[in-house]
C-alpha cells in the first residue's frame, strides 16, 4: 500500500495534476531596486507547500540571478532572463521564502514578478 501511494504521488507530480495554487490568485511584486530583496507571503496555513511558480519579467540589460532561501540560508537559485518573460518552478516545502538578487555587472531596471506557493 505504501509504496504504491509513494507511486501514486510520484505520477501525480509528474503530470502535474494534484498541485493547487493555494486557492488563490498569483501575488505580484514589483521591485526597482534589487539591493534589498523581498521576503514572499506564505500561504494561508493548511496543506504542505511543495513548490514555487514564478511568472517574470526582466527589464535590465543582461539576466539576473535570482536566490532563493529561508531564514538568511540560500537554498535554489534560477536565471531571469532579460527582456522576455520567463516561467519557472522549483520544488519547495516551506512557505518561508526570502529572495534576493546577483547581478554582477548588469544595470537593473526593473522586475516584476508574479509567484505562487503550489500546495497538496
Amino acid at each position: 500500500m505504501f509504496k504504491s501511494t509513494v507511486y501514486m504521488l510520484g505520477w501525480m507530480f509528474a503530470a502535474g495534476t494534484g498541485l493547487s495554487g493555494c486557492g488563490c490568485r498569483d501575488r505580484t511584486l514589483t521591485l526597482a531596486d534589487f539591493s534589498g530583496g523581498a521576503r514572499l507571503t506564505p500561504p494561508a496555513a493548511g496543506a504542505p507547500v511543495v513548490g514555487l511558480v514564478f511568472e517574470t519579467e526582466l527589464d535590465a540589460t543582461a539576466p539576473v540571478r535570482l536566490d532563493i532561501g529561508c531564514d538568511g540560508t540560500v537554498l535554489a537559485s534560477l536565471t531571469i532572463p532579460a527582456g522576455r518573460p520567463s516561467r519557472q518552478r522549483i520544488d519547495w516545502y516551506s512557505g518561508c521564502a526570502e529572495l534576493s538578487f546577483a547581478r554582477g555587472g548588469v544595470r537593473p531596471g526593473s522586475i516584476t514578478m508574479r509567484y505562487r506557493f503550489q500546495t497538496l
